[in-house]
């Protein structure tokens, strides 16, 4: 973006194009200066479908000629675009959808709602569709076709009638139903829990202008939020810390500049990370911030706002041959920045009650609390580091051989969905038999 600034026949090239006429210079500040002799050819690296935002962008880059900034990167025909598959969409790089929407209207004449759940699934776990949210807007009232039906035989009551949001999250829920059992998940399309509310803070500050940092301390977890970045990565963390340890983070840098505007920074799974990251973090940004006169450098993190995400259920640093209270100790809660954070905790478990009926919340709720309660060890008897865990009758599986067994009241009951349909009813006759 900075060639397509300072030279004019860097405009006319692609990003996997700049190899042939620039090279990369590593010195510092590292940039593309054009090429004087040889030749090179470049490519990006490949992306799989499932990284929706880095897989659109990586599209946009092979085709978009001296974008300037990444605004630029979206805006087609003077329009920018609210996200990178939109654009992909409106240059036509991707299709439109609307052979799997007449895809759809064209089976529901045929199949019942059941069938057309398994094949919108498909659709998802097979990447297929460019714009599920939109798909999903045209074919949802044929998607519930059955379930009304299938709820006033559950709760035997004739009379019952349920509004086009209840629908749709019964909809969804048998659609989660399916990708479970294909080892995928809702969740990986727009899920709920620590990463929406990333997405949701981030989305709030960005769109009044300012600058949000997410910083997970996983490689993997950068790819859930836009402009993901691991912490070591931003703040030029070493690898080898102490807790006398700094960032190399020097007065007038680009990674200076870029904290000093930065207004939130959200750090995901914190509690995997050894507290001296952080520390190390918090003197670096005392030490930067002192630059601004108008800042009392003396407040935790320099003055800024930092969000610290995780579950300490989950996994803890890891410290080479250490035992297990200096696992503890190396944790964010031994260090003297816990005592000035304020906690707030997620205490509604969505992924549970996601699609869920009113009559289950309670029950949602007692499943949750007892899986809380075991991983906390607070379940039969003292936490002694050893005890023996009673598994409730229904979601024990008795039927060792064949678990299959286990769920044969589900058949039965899907059998009642649609009595035209013939198939489920013999396999449910020869389950029976």
């Amino acid at each position: 973006m900075e060639a397509n600034e300072n030279y004019e026949h860097a405009r006319k090239l692609s990003y996997a194009e700049f190899p042939t006429q620039f090279v990369w210079n590593k010195a510092v500040p590292s940039l593309w200066v054009p090429r004087h002799i040889g030749f090179a050819i470049g490519r990006n690296h490949s992306v799989p479908a499932s990284f929706d935002n880095a897989y659109h962008l990586r599209i946009l880059l092979n085709k978009v000629k001296g974008p300037k900034c990444f605004e630029n990167i979206r805006t087609v025909e003077g329009v920018v675009s609210d996200s990178f598959r939109d654009a992909c969409y409106r240059i036509g790089l991707l299709d439109d959808d609307k052979e799997y929407i007449e895809a759809i209207e064209e089976a529901r004449h045929t199949a019942n709602g059941y069938y057309l759940r398994n094949l919108f699934a498909t659709m998802l776990i097979t990447f297929s569709l460019s714009r599920r949210d939109y798909v999903w807007d045209n074919i949802w009232h044929f998607l519930v076709d059955g379930i009304l039906y299938y709820q006033k035989k559950k709760h035997k009551n004739p009379g019952l009638t349920l509004s086009d949001k209840q629908l749709k999250n019964l909809a969804l829920l048998e659609i989660e139903e399916i990708l479970v059992s294909n080892n995928s998940s809702l969740r990986s399309y727009d899920g709920s829990g620590k990463t929406y509310l990333w997405k949701t803070l981030s989305a709030s500050i960005r769109s009044k202008g300012e600058i949000v940092l997410n910083v997970p301390s996983s490689g993997i977890a950068t790819l859930l939020l836009e402009g993901g970045r691991t912490a070591h990565s931003r703040f030029l963390i070493p690898i080898n810390l102490t807790k006398d340890s700094q960032c190399h983070v020097t007065g007038n840098t680009d990674v200076s500049d870029l904290l000093k505007k930065t207004s939130l920074i959200i750090w995901g799974e914190t509690p995997m990370i050894h507290k001296h990251a952080l520390e190390e973090l918090d003197r670096t940004l005392k030490d930067v911030m002192k630059c601004d006169l108008s800042n009392t450098s003396e407040s935790l993190f320099g003055g800024k706002v930092v969000v610290l995400g995780g579950d300490f259920r989950q996994i803890l640093p890891v410290v080479h041959n250490g035992t297990r209270n200096d696992c503890v100790n190396a944790t964010i809660s031994s260090s003297y920045i816990w005592l000035k954070c304020k906690v707030l905790k997620l205490t509604k478990n969505m992924r549970l009650t996601i699609g869920s009926q009113m009559s289950n919340t309670l029950e949602i709720k007692q499943f949750a609390d007892w899986f809380l309660d075991i991983s906390e060890g607070n379940l039969d008897g003292t936490n002694d580091g050893e005890t023996t865990i009673s598994i409730p009758d229904d979601i024990l599986i008795k039927h060792s051989l064949n678990p299959m067994f286990n769920n044969l009241t589900y058949f039965q009951e899907r059998a009642l969905l649609d009595p035209l349909n013939e198939v489920v009813q013999e396999i449910n006759d020869r389950m029976l038999a």
